[in-house]
């Protein structure tokens, strides 16, 4: 019997890079995790709402990894496909 898919209402991500290094922080904390965005913006998908885990430090950004976070966020407040929430807990 086929089923049809049941629909996806959020898409969350708590993609961060392990190790800090620029090229991983840029490859997973932006760019993957706008993959993911675009993923459920998708119209075979289509979530109504996207959750990011972001981080506290992102306030200050000096480093690359704040710095990849907030190129993110920029791109999460340009969509309007979905509503968002954006979770920055402390270490």
């Amino acid at each position: 019997a086929h089923s049809t898919p049941l629909p996806i209402d959020i898409v969350c991500s708590c993609l961060a890079s392990a190790s800090g290094i620029e090229s991983e922080v840029y490859a997973i904390d932006y760019q993957a995790t706008l993959n993911l965005l675009n993923a459920g913006r998708e119209p075979s998908v289509s979530a109504r709402h996207f959750v990011l885990l972001s981080a506290f430090c992102c306030r200050n950004p000096l480093l690359k990894l704040q710095q990849a976070k907030l190129k993110f966020e920029d791109r999460l407040h340009e969509q309007n496909d979905m509503t968002y929430s954006i979770v920055r807990p402390t270490a």
